[in-house]
């Protein structure tokens, strides 16, 4: 569980997200996961708090994350939000 907004991880997301353009993008939402795994869109990292894995939904899209080997980084929710 990442706790800190000085993590590597945390630092990396907050990059990604303030730069545009590029061979990366940060989609926010599970929405935009299920579509960009659905239209076959390579997810390379994610990053999730606990939410997830209380509904169907998202204990479906972690389990096709997971499927396809992507690393699932579990964050306090103050720090995902602060993203």
């Amino acid at each position: 569980m990442i706790r800190s907004r000085s993590n590597a991880v945390v630092r990396r997301f907050r990059a990604l997200k303030e730069r545009a353009g590029g061979d990366l993008a940060l989609l926010e939402g599970t929405r935009l996961v299920e579509e960009a795994l659905s239209a076959g869109v390579k997810i390379v990292e994610t990053a999730v708090s606990g939410r997830p894995g209380r509904t169907p939904q998202g204990r479906t899209l972690l389990q096709a994350l997971r499927g396809r080997r992507v690393p699932v980084r579990q964050m306090d929710e103050a720090v995902l939000a602060s993203i």
